[in-house]
This record gives structure tokens, C-alpha cells and sequence, in this order.
């Protein structure tokens, strides 16, 4: 993806395939540098340590769309899929990864110049502030609309593939639990399907 307003680094490209063809994997994503609307740096984008795997990517995208690049067999398959209305382009290709068994690569050197400024759909989720959006979004309606969009493509794949048994019964479990009670939501998703985010306050405002 090419986010227009953002600024690859020279080696971005190179170095993203010469890590896909090290580490033998078909999609990679990568940190970013923060920058101002004028590119001076302003932070780095938090480092994930703990395993990529479906059970992340159903409630958390990793690397944004403008640092991602894949396979021409990998490609193939996303022309393959019909219904394409994600919450977002970066967590869509994520959780098509995982779902389908493609190896996702977390590159963990920045890669791309992120500029920050007004108009950004999503942004940094760095600082205080970008927390307390978060929350709000939370508790506004917004996470849930995001995974009812996710759900479509996601039983999509499910109808259209052949998929894993073990991975087809996460993403059907993980859909019912969400309309189940309080108590059955946070043990069944968090306990029985060790559905988690990659930080500790990931993690605290999944449970909220």
C-alpha cells in the first residue's frame, strides 16, 4: 500500500524483500518513525514482542498498510476475496494471513516516516491523549462496528477456503461469544480462546 502523504525510507523496499526471502515468508509488515507534517521525528511506533497468530489478529492489527509488502502468491489470493469492506486495510491483510496460513513477518527496524497531523484516520497510539480517544472509542460503539466489518470478510474466507478446523472454530466462537453475556464474554474470549492484544494496556482495554 502507498499512503501518499508518507515517506519511505530508500531501503524500505530492498530491505523488505530480502527479510521476506530470509525468513521465508509471504507478507511483511514493519515499524514506523512518527514524524510531524514536516517529517522531524517525533517517536517510533511501540515494538511487538509476542507471537503473531489469529488469535492477535481478530482484535489487533501490527504493522500499518503503508510499511506492508507481500508475495505475488499471496497476492493471488487476495484477488480471491469478494467481500472487501475491513475497518482497515493494514488488520484486514493481517487477519487474512493468519487465516489462511500465510507466514506474516514483523519487522521490527522502522521503515517508513508516518506523518502525524489532522487528518489522519487513525494515527499514533502513542501518549495520553491517544489513549483517552481509544477509550472513548470503545465505549462509543466504534471497536464493535470495526469487528462487524471484519466479521464479513472473515466468514467470507471461512465459506470460500479451506480452512484449518481449529482456526475455523476460533473465528465462529469468537463471533458468539461477543453477543453472549458479560461473564461469558471475557472468560470464553480471553480464557477459552486466549484471544490477545500485544502490550499490557493492549490487553487491559480489551477486557474493558
Amino acid at each position: 500500500f502507498a499512503d501518499q502523504d508518507d515517506y519511505w525510507i530508500p531501503s524500505k523496499l530492498f530491505y523488505s524483500i530480502s527479510q521476506i526471502k530470509k525468513h521465508k515468508a509471504d507478507v511483511c509488515g514493519s515499524r514506523t518513525f512518527y514524524t510531524d507534517k514536516n517529517l522531524n521525528k517525533t517517536g517510533e511506533s511501540i515494538l511487538f514482542k509476542k507471537k503473531l497468530c489469529l488469535e492477535n489478529s481478530l482484535v489487533q492489527s501490527i504493522a500499518g498498510g503503508n510499511t506492508q509488502l507481500w508475495s505475488k502468491k499471496f497476492n493471488n489470493i487476495l484477488k480471491k476475496i469478494k467481500n472487501k469492506n475491513p475497518a482497515s486495510h493494514d488488520w484486514y491483510i493481517y487477519q487474512v494471513a493468519e487465516l489462511l496460513d500465510f507466514k506474516f513477518l514483523y519487522i521490527k527496524k522502522p521503515l517508513v516516516y508516518y506523518r502525524q497531523h489532522g487528518n489522519n484516520v487513525i494515527g499514533s497510539n502513542l501518549g495520553f491523549l491517544n489513549t483517552l480517544k481509544r477509550i472513548y472509542w470503545g465505549f462509543s460503539g466504534r471497536y464493535k462496528k470495526w469487528h462487524d466489518m471484519n466479521k464479513i470478510h472473515l466468514f467470507y474466507i471461512l465459506s470460500y477456503f479451506r480452512i484449518n478446523k481449529n482456526k475455523n472454530k476460533l473465528v465462529k466462537n469468537f463471533y458468539e461469544y461477543r453477543n453472549s453475556s458479560l461473564r461469558i464474554r471475557i472468560y470464553k474470549i480471553l480464557k477459552e480462546l486466549k484471544i490477545y492484544r500485544q502490550t499490557k494496556k493492549g490487553n487491559l482495554m480489551l477486557f474493558f
